[in-house]
């Protein structure tokens, strides 16, 4: 600002010296302080809204608005450059290239007018329906803008004036030289008014934005700067059309609307703020409960390690995995992935995790559980969602898993002794909304001395790091080879490491789950264990 002060005093200490304007205690024509007045608080505004931006959440409609707000700034800047080309009690014919001046003025005022409406039709659309420059109209309005850019300097647009349009420069003739307009003029006011008319139409309207990226709390403040900013870019179109050279309507229309639209957004973000820190507490309140819940799914299984683990993309996950006694001795072991991840995968998750375990205590077949849960949350989930489960009962007494997945796998199983990794996979489809598909098999295993259940969600080995490479089946596999002598709680801690490696600093996109089960292999028998049972053995005696 310092600099702009410091140029204008040059500018008139060398007009000074040529005799034409006397001293005066400013360095701009009064009547134009209306002009700098709409340029300084404008170019505040964007500012503002710039730093709103890029440092308070980088809200895009902050941005949107910042940018219309600074067209109207400059276009303020280019009417105050235009008032003052003639200073004021001066001869108009005596200010040399006055009417060149003018007229590059005039010019770029249009073209600033010009882009500063297609800014705000594109603050309209984004504030009211949440859409960007995918909009057919928004995009319509750009080209229209850089369509008319070119012809602003064309004589179709203005025509430099030969004469001025009064003797001196004063309050009523601020630019005395301002340019004759062109057929294309009237186009532009045409163009101008059709789009301010759907602006104000679309803002006025009732009913609810048609998205819900549009704004949540809309401001009644906001239609109505529009409208006054509207009539003052018209209104002036339509004067300069037919020769007005007066004190322009648009600064003052530009001061009232922007203060008004910054006030309105400025309190639309207060309210945005407090639901975002509600939705946040009430989130971190869901991921405590889930955590919980978690967290007491860890029972100790006689002559097994068992190992679970869950890492949620979000606040709150979609998957979950549980591990609870039966009434008749065996133990429920369940891993179970909603599609997506947020919030609304997470209360499909805690039904899907409560049906089972109400649906387990009657249940006695792993495929039989999964039918009677999938009639019972198919009701609630919608068209797109759907639920992968692994569902087991592990006999701790004989080590023998019977067990059924519904869309979940791979199921892995690796030999502690040779390192083998056999791959099952899912034997029905998931649990859909539509109706069940028949009854799966139930699929029974001897787990072995020293042998691994490894059951990871999809969010695992679906990983993708900063090359977009997956982490993949087959580098699960060599990962499990590598740890098959190790005890289920490393193995489940060098899973969730090496899953980390493999993304560096990157954040999984989806939820990550593991449950890792492992029988103890059984422990050597001592020298004199033996030496005693071979001299008490009968066939010896």
């Amino acid at each position: 600002m310092t600099s702009m002060w410091i140029a204008l005093l040059a500018v008139v200490d060398a007009t000074d010296a040529t005799g034409l304007i006397p001293f005066r205690a400013v360095p701009f024509n009064l009547y134009s302080i209306p002009d700098l007045a709409g340029f300084l608080i404008s170019a505040a505004v964007a500012i503002v809204f710039y730093l709103r931006h890029f440092f308070l959440g980088r809200r895009r409609l902050d941005f949107v608005f910042a940018t219309c707000v600074a067209g109207s700034a400059g276009t303020c800047l280019a009417i105050f450059l235009a008032d003052n080309v003639v200073p004021a009690n001066v001869l108009s014919s005596r200010v040399p290239h006055a009417a060149e001046l003018t007229l590059s003025y005039a010019r770029a005022t249009t073209l600033l007018a010009l882009a500063s409406l297609t800014g705000f039709v594109h603050f309209t659309e984004w504030y009211w329906r949440g859409r960007g420059p995918s909009s057919w109209l928004v995009n319509t309005t750009y080209a229209v803008c850089i369509a008319l850019s070119p012809l602003i300097w064309s004589n179709l647009f203005f025509l430099r004036k030969t004469e001025p349009a009064s003797q001196y420069g004063s309050w009523s003739s601020t630019a005395p030289w301002w340019p004759d307009g062109g057929p294309l003029l009237l186009c532009f006011l045409v163009e101008s008014l059709l789009f301010a008319v759907y602006c104000l139409w679309l803002l006025f309207k009732k009913g609810e934005p048609r998205r819900e990226s549009a704004s949540p709390s809309r401001s009644r403040a906001i239609p109505w700067a529009l409208f006054v900013l509207v009539c003052g870019g018209i209104i002036d179109i339509s004067l300069n059309s037919g020769g007005w050279t007066g004190i322009a309507v648009f600064p003052f229309s530009t001061v009232a609307s922007n203060l008004m639209i910054a006030t309105g957004l400025t309190l639309e973000r207060r309210v945005i703020d407090g639901q975002q820190h509600q939705m946040q507490r009430e989130l971190s309140l869901a991921a405590s409960i889930q955590e919980r819940l978690l967290s007491r799914a860890r029972p100790a299984i006689a002559g097994f390690e068992i190992c679970a683990w869950s890492k949620p993309a979000s606040k709150v996950g979609g998957d979950t995995y549980d591990i609870f006694p039966l009434p008749d001795g065996r133990s429920m072991i369940m891993l179970a992935d909603a599609s997506g991840h947020g919030l609304a995968a997470a209360l499909v998750i805690a039904e899907t995790r409560a049906y089972i375990r109400a649906v387990a205590v009657h249940e006695t077949d792993p495929s039989g559980i999964l039918t009677h849960v999938q009639e019972l949350l198919a009701p609630t989930l919608s068209g797109a969602q759907l639920v992968t489960c692994f569902v087991g009962l592990l006999d701790p007494a004989t080590g023998e898993l019977t067990y059924a997945a519904a869309g979940q796998g791979p199921i892995l199983f690796v030999d502690g002794a040779t390192g083998t990794v056999e791959r099952e996979d899912a034997d029905r489809v998931p649990l859909l909304n539509f109706v069940p598909d028949p009854q799966g098999e139930t699929r029974i295993r001897q787990l072995r001395a020293g042998e691994i259940l490894f059951v990871p969600s999809d969010g695992f080995w679906e990983a993708r790091n900063h090359r977009g490479e997956q982490f993949g089946i087959a580098r699960l596999t060599c990962f499990l080879e590598t740890v098959r002598t190790e005890g289920a709680g490393i193995v489940g801690e060098r899973a969730q490491a090496e899953l980390g490696r493999f993304l560096l600093k990157l954040d999984a996109t989806d939820d990550v789950t593991v449950i890792v089960v492992r029988r103890m292999p059984q422990p050597a028998a001592s020298t004199e264990a033996v030496a005693r049972q071979l001299s008490t053995s009968p066939s010896l005696k």
